[in-house]
């Protein structure tokens, strides 16, 4: 590719002060009577997909697993029974404080 004497490289920040100075192009005065002669002669297709509608779900059917899990959240937070399913709680922790070999993770050993 042959490079000419005319050609001038800009940057971007110079081309826009370039760019600047630059008038806009007003439209002919006969714009839109052909602006609008084109749109009614011109067919516009039918590209329209209609999909067929959904069964509405009512709003209290879908409350209804976030209302149990709320209230299942409540009870196992407030009864005791929690802990069974949990791998430790915090008294196992405060009570197995002085030993290291609880999980024995460190960074060392994260095998």
């Amino acid at each position: 590719m042959s490079t000419n004497q005319n050609d001038i490289e800009l940057s971007d920040t110079e081309l826009d002060q370039l760019l600047q100075y630059t008038s806009k192009p007003l439209p002919s005065s006969d714009f839109e009577s052909r602006l609008l002669e084109k749109l009614s002669t011109e067919i516009i297709p039918n590209n329209i997909v209609h999909f067929p509608r959904l069964r509405k779900i009512p709003l209290w059917l879908t409350a209804v697993p976030l209302a149990a899990s709320l209230v299942l959240g409540i009870w196992l937070g407030t009864s005791e029974t929690a802990l069974d399913y949990l791998p430790f709680s915090t008294q196992s922790m405060a009570q197995n404080a002085n030993t290291d070999a609880l999980y024995n993770l460190t960074e060392d050993n994260l095998s």
